[in-house]
């Protein structure tokens, strides 16, 4: 069976711009098991190519795909395009089984087969076994697909099928990456020799931030062998000379002794590597004293969500980030020779000019080296995203909920009032002294090279953001969408039942899985 994986064509400014293309991740990890089982499958990234939808199709016709199976990392805000391809795929090969999956679709499923013709089937949740078992089946020539576990589908007579949920993949070690799929010479960043990567060691996150819906999603945290991850890393640097790498994990540090491990075989390897992961605050202060095995194993930045500069806030959406916590950290890392970012998202409360003086304010005090400004985005699949009014949607162009844009009304503040002061405090942020000092030091040459790099890049995706928001952004009057929209950008389908859970009640349920 032909097989063809599309990572559509969003081209967000971050990617054009900033950090650079990243390696579709989620559909080199399906593509591995159906390589396993003797599929024909070639992979599409039209979104590093800038492929239009007209291109794909015509992609989908010279390779004679049977199976067109379409994903993206950003899959909210990638869903316009991603019905754009399929459409196109359809016109041009109408007996091509089209395949939507990731994290969107997977609680959109029921309204985008009612909405979009063009869509076959949905896989939901994590698609490595899923995928197999659909295309072993359509290769055999079945086109009753009751049987597969995990899937949304429309039946021959129009009516639209949910299957019960896929139970999570236990062991993650037999599923096989299929890194030979990818055009390595698409995939750079920040600046380093060689290739750029993304690789998943964990799934899920112990931990049940009231505006995220990953651990809902993954249901359970799970891990890869510490032998096969590290592997993988050696085969990635030896074999596609890949020389940075973004460890695509929710949360790898909560378990110390397992986070530990990993580092000591990373550096024990000695790897040409530059590693950017994401961690909680809390756990990277439980690791002060093993900051020098961090730097040792190739780590050189650390995301860190601090998400609110209002205490009262993080308590709410389930954050424990005290300020000074987070400044000690911050000032730790940068000892070790270790980028911070933090992240904040500004909206979930009502925003006013006092409470955005105030993060700034606080902002200056953390004194991180990277602030990563976001605006509130509440997915309609997450505890906050159930509770949110509608009316209070602004912005209707879905290709905008990239957590890049205003989506929700933010309460004294008008659209321009709160974009220019999000502007403000990056530039603030980043224009300060004591950061431009960090350009001429030279402690840690390469991570002076990153700084400058990092500066440079930066400035031109919030160059670029002020002109995309002047020329094509346009805001609604909350209170106007239509139920048929809201339904469409606040989806409320569900993988399981976790997602509807309260997260102070959540753990109690995922211990009892």
């Amino acid at each position: 069976m032909r097989v063809l994986l599309v990572n559509p064509p969003l081209r967000s400014i971050t990617n054009r711009v900033g950090v650079g293309f990243q390696l579709p991740l989620g559909l080199v990890m399906v593509g591995g098991p159906l390589v396993d089982a003797g599929h024909q499958v070639t992979l599409c990234d039209a979104d590093a190519l800038g492929l239009s939808p007209r291109r794909i199709a015509a992609t989908v016709a010279r390779t004679q795909s049977s199976v067109v199976l379409v994903g993206h990392s950003g899959s909210t805000a990638a869903n316009p395009t991603s019905i754009e391809v399929m459409a196109a795929v359809k016109a041009a090969m109408p007996l091509a089984t089209t395949v939507y999956g990731g994290v969107y679709p997977t609680y959109a499923a029921d309204v985008l087969l009612e909405r979009y013709s063009q869509v076959d089937v949905i896989v939901r949740g994590e698609g490595e076994a899923t995928v197999a078992e659909l295309v072993s089946l359509i290769a055999s020539g079945g086109g009753d697909f009751e049987k597969v576990r995990g899937i949304t589908w429309r039946d021959l007579n129009g009516r639209i099928r949910r299957n019960p949920d896929r139970e999570p993949i236990v062991d993650l070690d037999p599923y096989r990456v299929a890194w030979e799929l990818a055009d390595w010479s698409l995939y750079k960043a920040f600046g380093t020799d060689g290739a750029a990567a993304g690789i998943q060691f964990s799934r899920g996150c112990p931990r049940t931030c009231t505006y995220c819906g990953q651990w809902a999603f993954w249901k359970r945290w799970r891990h890869r062998s510490i032998n096969r991850f590290v592997n993988d890393l050696q085969l990635l640097h030896d074999r596609y000379n890949v020389r940075s790498v973004w460890i695509a994990d929710e949360n790898w540090g909560d378990d110390p002794e397992l986070l530990h491990a990993v580092l000591a075989q990373l550096a024990e390897r000695q790897l040409d590597l530059a590693i950017y992961c994401s961690m909680c605050a809390s756990d990277v202060a439980r690791d002060i004293e093993h900051l020098a095995l961090y730097r040792k194993s190739g780590i050189r930045f650390i995301l860190m969500g601090v998400e609110s500069a209002n205490d009262e806030v993080l308590q709410r959406i389930g954050k424990d980030n005290p300020q000074e916590m987070v400044k000690t950290v911050a000032t730790e890392l940068r000892k070790n020779g270790i980028l911070s970012v933090v992240n904040y998202i500004f909206g979930i409360q009502s925003e006013t000019h006092r409470s955005m003086w105030q993060s700034l304010k606080r902002i200056f005090d953390l004194d991180a080296d990277f602030i990563n400004a976001l605006y509130y985005t509440p997915h309609g699949w997450t505890f906050d995203g159930r509770r949110t009014d509608p009316a209070e949607v602004v912005q209707f162009d879905q290709t905008r909920w990239s957590y890049r844009n205003q989506v929700i009304d933010a309460g004294a503040l008008t659209p321009a009032q709160f974009f220019l002061w999000i502007k403000l405090i990056e530039a603030a942020a980043h224009l300060r002294p004591t950061w431009l000092s960090r350009l001429v030091r030279r402690e840690f040459p390469d991570v002076q090279r990153l700084l400058r790099w990092c500066f440079i890049h930066t400035s031109a995706v919030w160059v670029t953001e002020i002109y995309e928001q002047l020329a094509h952004v346009r805001f609604h009057q909350a209170g106007r969408i239509q139920p048929d929209l809201a339904r469409l950008l606040l989806p409320s389908g569900q993988r399981g039942s976790s997602s509807s859970i309260h997260p102070q009640t959540a753990l109690l349920y995922r211990k009892s899985e």
